[in-house]
């Protein structure tokens, strides 16, 4: 069966393309922007599957490369905050390395984000690199609620629990493999 979430996540990418293109001169945050990556995230079943399918169809040259650079020292980075803080397990050198099947969080970061607050409120959110001195309309912004419960039944049709793993984790079970 055919992991769900990767058409969201061909979704997203559309739509950030989208966004980036509609609005060039205040979208900051492109490839190799890493401000918002010194977090410890954590993902549903369904994304570790995801990220598992795509390392294990890499050829073994590539998979032994990432290995060894997974093992080496991540220095600490600085956040949006400024603040120093661990970078994501994912992040060396500037970059993703696990770019191609990163996560639903990080595909949608840098975007416009529009949840719910109540029924009659809703409240939108944007990277503070991105939509400085306005938010763009509602129909630009990524419905939150929306993408988690897409996540959620996601998960719910390949079978998995609402168990999320740390991205830590995940690196780490590739390095004991």
């Amino acid at each position: 069966m055919k992991n769900p979430v990767e058409s969201l996540h061909q979704n997203i990418d559309q739509f950030f393309e989208k966004i980036v293109s509609k609005y060039p001169e205040k979208m900051k945050c492109k490839i190799n922007c890493t401000q918002c990556c010194h977090v410890d995230l954590s993902i549903t079943q369904v994304e570790v599957v995801r990220i598992q399918d795509w390392f294990n169809a890499l050829d073994e040259e590539r998979k032994k490369s990432l290995k060894d650079l997974w093992q080496s020292k991540q220095p600490l980075g600085k956040s949006y905050t400024s603040n120093e803080s661990k970078p994501c397990a994912f992040l060396y050198d500037g970059g993703c390395s696990i770019y191609e099947s990163r996560p639903t969080i990080c595909r949608s970061h840098g975007l416009a984000l529009m949840r719910t607050e109540n029924e009659s409120t809703k409240h939108i959110d944007a990277c503070e690199l991105n939509f400085k001195d306005q938010l763009p309309p509602m129909e630009d912004c990524l419905d939150l609620d929306r993408l988690n419960s897409l996540l959620v039944v996601a998960n719910k049709v390949m079978n998995f629990d609402d168990k999320r793993t740390r991205l830590k984790k995940l690196k780490d079970s590739f390095l004991n493999k």
